[in-house]
């Protein structure tokens, strides 16, 4: 039996494999499949983008995705080339709206919240380079493949990369328990950076200090919290919200 691929070196999953090969075909070297017949237009897709592709048993997929217990395969992975990372400063001027997570370590989280950043118009997603979940296998399929469909860049420094967004035009939003405003008193009709924070710790200092405005989302139940992927679905689509009750009739 082979040895699992690495995670950030493959993809499996049918959305996210189809969203690979037509998003990011740049990247793909070799689809490993079963003789399942609901594959056969991903195996198409493939061969028509020049990509080999490979008959195989279901118990291979599931090797090379980790194992059963680590994923849900589809019968279907694809090998691929590093992810192909976007970069803050190559903007001409900053997106219409972009999530920023601080050290979101989840990959379904991450997965989950991308999807929703994608479905509800934002225009890019950063996350830092250490200490968080990124573009793995896991994450490109809880997103559904919506990782491949938005630009998503890692930063070394993210107060900085705020703080390039910020000089590219941006106001920058964050989110945390004890903030100043409801997400419907910050204007978010123009340009906007929506920051959510890490599953347990929240917004970290810097990245606090470089938000022009802290909001909390009011919640009747006291006690509890939202995870990030839930909390930037809000805050994003209070940002849609906005932007459609703006334009006129």
């Amino acid at each position: 039996m082979p040895k699992a691929l690495p995670p950030d070196l493959c993809v499996y999953g049918r959305h996210a494999v189809e969203a690979t090969l037509r998003f990011q075909a740049q990247r793909c070297e070799l689809l490993f499949h079963t003789d399942n017949k609901d594959l056969i237009p991903l195996v198409a897709l493939a061969s028509r983008s020049g990509i080999k592709t490979r008959l195989v048993e279901h118990a291979v997929t599931d090797a090379l995705a980790g194992g059963r217990d680590v994923a849900v395969a589809q019968g279907i992975v694809l090998s691929c080339q590093p992810f192909p990372f976007a970069d803050v400063e190559g903007f001409d001027k900053a997106p219409s709206l972009t999530l920023v997570l601080d050290g979101v370590e989840d990959p379904r989280n991450l997965g989950a919240a991308v999807r929703a950043a994608y479905a509800l118009g934002a225009g890019l997603v950063v996350i830092p380079a250490d200490r968080a979940a990124t573009a793995t296998a896991s994450a490109i399929k809880a997103s559904a493949g919506a990782l491949c469909r938005i630009p998503l860049a890692r930063a070394t420094n993210l107060r900085r990369a705020l703080e390039i967004l910020q000089e590219k035009g941006a106001w920058i939003v964050g989110a945390e328990a004890d903030g100043d405003v409801p997400p419907w008193s910050v204007d978010m009709t123009g340009p906007t950076v929506i920051v959510i924070g890490g599953e347990d710790r929240g917004l970290r200092r810097l990245t606090r200090e470089a938000c022009d405005h802290v909001t909390a989302i009011p919640m009747p139940a006291p006690d509890m919290s939202l995870n990030a992927a839930d909390a930037a679905t809000l805050l994003l689509y209070e940002a849609l919200r906005q932007r459609r009750q703006k334009k006129p009739a």
